[in-house]
């Protein structure tokens, strides 16, 4: 496996060398960065958000399916990147309870929010018609029926050991094409069951992390992108 890091100068001027990205992914990437801060209570920071923004919308043809909805800002954002596809979302409303049950009291602090509260960002929007969201625990909801149909999978729910490789696996499974199509997934360097899941998975494979982000991303567009 090979771990490229770009510099933060790098993936910030692919941002401002891709107009074709950038003239339609404005609006989204400013509106989502305003409201992400600097990340660090459950979302994501504004240099993950833009950078998953450009990666959604360069990913290839496909649906795309999000581990971990949260409040949906990232839900959202998936589907603003990619109007032609359908965005798949999957959490569950006990989130809390199991966080616990899998040693992650840390994750634990920020899955206590209501069902109402999952998907709160997306609700009521024009985006939502095209959001389906799965309610169960990703480590045995059946998923296969959704096997090669993405283009794009963001990997940022459970963040224990056993659910990050079983997601990251799904996530490869999911993807249409599985040479071109990205994984993205957060917390890698910072999580150290995330960390070690992601190097057991894509073991074989070349992926890149973000200088001044916590993503790590699989799938040869993603490696084109930035380089």
């Amino acid at each position: 496996m090979s771990i490229r890091t770009i510099p933060a100068a790098q993936w910030q001027a692919v941002l401002q060398m891709a107009p074709s990205l950038i003239t339609e992914q404005r609006r989204i990437t400013t509106n989502a960065i305003l409201s992400a801060g600097e990340g660090g209570n459950g979302e994501l920071g504004a240099a993950d958000t833009a950078i998953l923004s450009v990666l959604a919308y360069a990913a290839p043809n496909g649906d795309a399916f999000e581990f971990g909805t949260y409040l949906g800002r990232t839900t959202r954002l998936l589907a603003l990147a990619r109007p032609d596809s359908t965005v798949f979302t999957i959490d569950c409303h006990n989130a809390k309870e199991l966080c616990m049950e899998r040693g992650q009291p840390d994750d634990a602090k920020f899955c206590g929010i209501s069902r109402e509260s999952i998907g709160s960002a997306f609700k009521g929007t024009p985006e939502a018609t095209r959001i389906i969201q799965l309610w169960g625990d990703s480590l045995n909801y059946p998923l296969q029926d959704l096997y090669g149909a993405m283009g794009i999978v963001f990997v940022d729910g459970g963040h224990d050991y056993a659910t990050v490789v079983s997601d990251l696996q799904r996530a490869y499974n999911m993807l249409a094409d599985q040479e071109a199509g990205i994984v993205v997934a957060h917390d890698y360097g910072f999580v150290a069951d995330v960390t070690k899941a992601w190097d057991e998975v894509f073991a074989s494979m070349d992926t890149l992390t973000f200088e001044a982000s916590r993503l790590v991303a699989y799938g040869a567009v993603a490696q084109e992108l930035f380089g």
